[in-house]
């Protein structure tokens, strides 16, 4: 037992003064961002315009996944790295507005509903480039860097209209709106906690399909035999 325990403490010794980055190495971090503000920006200005333009009554509805982000880099130097990032965020919105009508056959009120329902998904990939602050600190298990995303992006949106108002018609069906492949530019400032040599946990300031904080993992995979 004491032996286990021996061999453990020189493993994590090792990977508390060994070189944290080295040239060569993969890394692979999946992260999740939040909070969405694009969500909050909608639902709030949408609150605005029903409560300014709208007599009767009305629900709004914002429902977001949040922003799935993946990276992966290589150090082309022990500084530097370049790599891909992709990103995933869904928002769905539902609209209801809220009739009382008179029912000519029965003489009841009854309450009728006119309903929207809009579906937003928006992917991204881009090329990652990151600068390393403390590549070259042999005693250290942070990795602050800075960064930035240059890449394409595209919006997919479904809307569907419904009503239960007596004689309306509504358009009937789904439309399917797609934008075209357009460009980002996206930029972040953040810091990896290595607990051990290949694995730790990120946390990211920055602007990526709307969401302002990322956090996440990071797993490290050498390329190289370092030289003794």
């Amino acid at each position: 037992m004491n032996k286990l325990l021996g061999i453990f403490l020189v493993v994590i010794g090792f990977g508390i003064k060994a070189q944290i980055l080295n040239e060569g190495d993969i890394t692979l971090s999946p992260n999740v961002g939040v909070p969405h503000v694009s969500a909050t920006i909608l639902k709030t200005a949408l609150k605005v315009y029903y409560k300014s333009n709208v007599e009767n009554k009305y629900d709004i509805g914002v429902k977001n996944t949040p922003v799935f982000n993946f990276k992966g880099e290589y150090l082309v130097q022990n500084d530097v790295s370049i790599g891909l990032a992709a990103s995933y965020w869904k928002m769905d919105v539902d609209i209801s507005d809220l009739y009382s009508q008179l029912n000519q056959t029965t003489s009841i009120v009854e309450a009728q509903v006119d309903n929207t329902t809009i579906s937003i998904k928006a992917m991204a990939i881009g090329f990652r480039g990151t600068y390393h602050f403390l590549a070259d600190e042999k005693d250290s298990k942070w990795d602050p860097f800075i960064g930035g995303t240059v890449g394409l992006t595209r919006y997919e949106t479904n809307i569907v209209f419904k009503s239960t108002v007596m004689g309306k018609q509504v358009p009937d069906g789904l439309f399917n709106f797609k934008s075209g492949i357009g460009t980002y530019f996206s930029s972040t400032l953040g810091v990896r906690y290595y607990f051990v040599k290949s694995f730790g946990i990120n946390a990211e300031l920055g602007w990526d399909r709307g969401a302002l904080l990322f956090g996440g993992v990071v797993i490290k995979f050498p390329t190289k035999s370092k030289a003794v």
